[in-house]
């Protein structure tokens, strides 16, 4: 059992790390099951259409105290209602017998087999040796690691030789060189995801016009330069083209319900009206859409709580399946292509901050992870060889790599940022060229009497996850910055600038940062691991260390010593303290997705996995058990809502509004509307410091490569 992540059993998916069962369809349906009712579903599972006897349910479901047999049948009856259907539908009853599972059962996923990578550069070894001695790793560790990552190194450099030599056109200086792109869109705005047409005649891609503006699917016609919109008034995305040409099927997103749709479409760029397929769930989504063999691939998600799993539906008969079920509660597999024969997925699975690129055997039901990526990547393709998977690793490199012995080769290297690729032939691949985004960070001050939004951090660069603090002789600002070439920790000590971290693998920076209550200390985020860093000393130092994942950590009011912080471990995300000088850890609520403090009351907030509302903690940080206040919509970042002076801000990404809500009065009030989008927000010395991002023009081309 522990071998297998989601089990099917007829129409519910069992989540048996969390006690789960979820409804296999369109709803939003689940039941969280007592932890016997749990223990008798895996029993049942394990022994599959066996008949289990009363001393083996004790044996292994009471671990073998004496237990009466009404207790036993009362437990059944209630699992048997949780369940529905008929009497003997899931559960049949052996009279003086026992009891067996009669139902279908599936296993989603098998084992995933994650393949070892260990970096290790001198910079990191060099903060690794600051820490404490009592808690650092041991120098035979260092050993082993420093050898596996020369010889790491070793391998990537004769891969990387052996790939220039076979696949590119080489200059006199020895540095490959790679055809020019060939622009095929030219619209204001940002273009991505194409979808060409069989013939090769129309070309399907999304446009967004403004940072305010809808998705779009946008149809044009190559050879006369046509172009025409599906709907200009609604919100649609991810468009895939039926195998013959003769329909488009794309998502659309009205009412908080995304729709599969199709429309049939001439060479003249008419369209039929929409036909709606299926549902999609409910959330907006640009994940992709792919038709193989009359069955028609989507991701979806019931809600923000529960994670995009790819399912598919046959266009003929309607029958549903779902393909994959990720673990963890977070994004989950957003991003996949089916090979030429639809027999393997290749997908991106997105598990609290971390990136996997994965496939699966649709065959054999065999699941693996391919390569962990230190980067968000958004769009695979297939090569039409059943080999290669083709994505964008962190250094804008479109590589190849392959499922069996997971070798890579380079296929294109630009010097601008690329994404969203799709793969016309051995020969070529569209890409779209150019950064979508800015990012800047601006600041709201709470002590004006009109508030209203100054620029904070602003550049040519990426800045984001700004920080403040202030005292008499300082005013830090610590935040996040690509003006390096890549993504780190810098810090602004009265607009005098210094780079706190030299990290290189540091794509999943996290923009948490939070300044202790000295400002001598800094806590963030890294590759869902919590590290501190001691700003004098430039020192820097894990709070935690895999496999536990880290998220939404905070400082304790009034002291720098102890930090809270959302833990996972055992498959839940748990409150724990964390004392930053000795590194004990101690648990002290189950289910929390997030906590702030209002250190000016010295009270602190939570909310937990399963809910929106917000809940205050007494003096013994136990839940008190009347909620506060609800919040419109999940929230997985603690950066969508903060807590100050009886306040608390929510900011709704969807409709760009900032409010606040007393925690007394309940009295909400909206304090601002913001022109461009606004993603994230914290709060720091009496402001309110905000993550902006301005969009920028991106166009789609063909480029030339050689895959085989």
């Amino acid at each position: 059992m522990s071998k297998h992540h989601f089990i099917k059993i007829k129409d519910w998916i069992f989540d048996p790390s969390t006690k789960t069962l979820f409804k296999d369809d369109a709803s939003d349906e689940s039941v969280s099951l007592e932890n016997k009712q749990c223990l008798l579903l895996q029993f049942l599972i394990e022994n599959h259409s066996q008949v289990v006897n009363r001393d083996q349910l004790i044996e292994t479901v009471w671990f073998g105290r004496i237990v009466e047999e009404l207790t036993i049948n009362a437990v059944v009856s209630r699992l048997r209602k949780v369940l529905g259907g008929d009497k003997n539908d899931y559960i049949k009853t052996h009279p003086k017998i026992g009891y067996s599972l009669v139902c279908e059962v599936k296993f989603i996923e098998k084992e995933i087999i994650e393949p070892e990578t260990i970096k290790v550069t001198s910079k990191e070894n060099d903060q690794l040796n600051n820490i404490n001695s009592a808690k650092a790793y041991p120098i035979k560790l260092f050993a082993v690691i420093s050898a596996l990552a020369i010889l790491l190194v070793l391998i990537f450099n004769l891969i990387s030789n052996s790939t220039n030599i076979e696949n590119k056109k080489m200059t006199n200086d020895n540095i490959p060189r790679f055809e020019p792109p060939v622009p095929l869109t030219y619209l204001e705005g940002h273009e991505f995801n194409p979808a060409i047409s069989p013939n090769k005649n129309l070309l399907a891609f999304v446009h967004k016009k403004t940072e305010t503006a809808n998705m779009q699917v946008i149809v044009k016609n190559i050879n006369s330069n046509k172009v025409v919109s599906l709907d200009p008034s609604r919100y649609t995305a991810s468009p895939t083209w039926s195998s013959n040409g003769e329909y488009l099927y794309y998502q659309e997103y009205l009412n908080k319900k995304c729709l599969i749709k199709r429309t049939k479409i001439t060479q003249a760029l008419t369209f039929s009206d929409p036909q709606i397929i299926t549902s999609c769930g409910n959330l907006i989504s640009i994940s992709p859409l792919t038709i193989k063999n009359n069955w028609l691939y989507f991701s979806y998600s019931e809600s923000h709580k529960q994670p995009l799993r790819i399912k598919r539906m046959h266009l003929i008969s309607k029958q549903q399946e779902t393909l994959t079920s990720p673990t963890i509660k977070d994004l989950g597999d957003y991003s996949f292509s089916l090979n030429f024969d639809g027999s393997k997925i290749a997908f991106i699975r997105s598990t609290s901050s971390n990136y996997n690129l994965m496939y699966l055997d649709l065959l054999s039901g065999e699941v693996k992870v391919l390569k962990k990526l230190n980067h968000a990547a958004y769009y695979v393709d297939w090569s039409p060889s059943d080999d290669l998977i083709i994505y964008i690793d962190a250094k804008e490199s479109l590589k190849a790599i392959n499922i069996h012995n997971l070798k890579e080769r380079l296929l294109y290297q630009s010097s601008e940022k690329i994404f969203s690729p799709k793969v016309i032939s051995n020969n070529e691949v569209l890409l779209s060229f150019g950064d979508p985004f800015t990012k800047n960070v601006k600041s709201l001050n709470l002590m004006s009497i009109e508030p209203k939004m100054n620029d904070l951090i602003t550049s040519s660069f990426d800045d984001f996850g700004a920080t403040s603090y202030q005292n008499e002789k300082h005013n830090l600002i610590a935040f996040i910055s690509n003006r390096s070439g890549e993504k780190q920790i810098w810090l602004s000590d009265n607009n005098e600038l210094s780079q706190l971290t030299h990290f290189t693998d540091n794509n999943l920076i996290a923009d948490d940062l939070r300044f202790s209550d000295d400002g001598n200390s800094l806590i963030f985020t890294k590759n869902q691991q919590l590290l501190l860093i001691h700003i004098n000393e430039k020192e820097t130092i894990a709070l935690t260390k895999t496999p536990l994942l880290a998220k939404n950590a905070i400082w304790a009011c009034n002291n720098h010593n102890t930090v809270f912080t959302s833990i996972y471990d055992k498959g839940n995300w748990d409150l724990f303290k964390i004392n930053t000088l000795t590194l004990n850890k101690t648990k002290l609520l189950t289910s929390i997705e997030s906590i702030r403090g209002d250190c000016s009351n010295n009270t602190y907030y939570i909310n937990q996995t399963f809910n929106n509302d917000i809940y205050k903690l007494n003096s013994n940080l136990e839940i008190i058990k009347n909620k506060i206040v609800s919040l419109n919509k999940p929230h997985s970042s603690s950066l969508k809502w903060q807590v100050n002076a009886n306040q608390i801000y929510n900011l709704n990404t969807d409709t760009k509004k900032l409010y606040k809500i007393h925690l007394l009065t309940q009295e909400k009030t909206l304090m601002i509307s913001f022109d461009n989008y606004v993603y994230d927000f914290s709060i720091s010395n009496e402001k309110l410091i905000f993550n902006s991002r301005t969009l920028h023009n991106t166009y789609i081309a063909k480029v030339p490569i050689k895959i085989l």
